[in-house]
C-alpha cells in the first residue's frame, strides 16, 4: 500500500485498497464479497475499522460484512465500550478459540465465528476431530462457523503442515 509496514499507520489508504479490491471482484469477476476480515493475525485497530465499515458503505458495499478481529475475543471489550465499533462489525472472530468463548463476547450479541481453526491429519481420525470441534464450536462455544485452515493443499511429503487438511 506504499506506506510502509503497519497496514493501520494510514486506515484510509488501506480501507481504499480492500474496498478496490472488493470492487474489482464485482466488477472484473462479478463476485459478490459477502463478508471481509480485518488483517489475518494482527492486532486489529478500531479506528481502521470503523474506516473501513464508512469507506463499504460509501461505495456500495453495505451488504458486505466485517469480521473481527482473528486473534481472541479481546475485541469483545471494545465493541461493549464502543457503540460505533459495534456497529461497524458484524460477527466477531477468533482464531483457535478451542470452543470456548468469554461472557464478554456473548453479551456483544454478535455473531461469533472460529475464523480459523483445524489442525489435524486427513485420515479417518482427523475427519472424526474435524466434525468434533465443528460440533463442540457450536455447542459449547456458541459459535455458528468453524472455518477450516487449511481446507485444501498440495504440500509435498516432507514439509510442514503436510497432510493437515481435509
Amino acid at each position: 500500500m506504499g506506506k510502509g509496514q503497519n497496514p493501520y499507520a494510514y486506515p484510509n489508504v488501506t480501507a481504499d485498497y480492500i474496498v478496490n479490491w472488493v470492487a474489482g471482484a464485482k466488477r472484473v469477476h462479478n463476485l459478490t464479497i459477502d463478508f471481509i476480515g480485518i488483517w489475518n493475525e494482527r492486532a486489529y485497530n478500531t479506528t481502521y475499522i470503523k474506516t473501513l465499515r464508512k469507506m463499504l458503505d460509501m461505495r456500495g458495499f453495505e451488504r458486505t460484512r466485517i469480521v473481527a478481529a482473528d486473534g481472541g475475543w479481546e475485541i469483545a471489550a471494545d465493541i461493549l465500550a464502543d457503540s460505533k465499533l459495534a456497529a461497524a462489525v458484524d460477527i466477531i472472530g477468533a482464531h483457535y478459540p478451542g470452543s470456548k468463548t468469554t461472557p464478554q463476547a456473548l453479551a456483544t450479541n454478535k455473531t461469533l465465528w472460529a475464523s480459523e481453526d483445524y489442525s489435524t491429519f486427513n485420515d479417518p481420525v482427523g475427519g472424526g476431530c474435524w466434525a468434533r470441534l465443528i460440533n463442540q464450536n457450536y455447542v459449547d462455544g456458541n459459535m455458528t462457523s468453524t472455518i477450516a485452515w487449511n481446507l485444501l493443499a498440495a504440500y509435498y511429503n516432507g514439509l510442514p503442515f503436510y497432510r493437515t487438511v481435509l
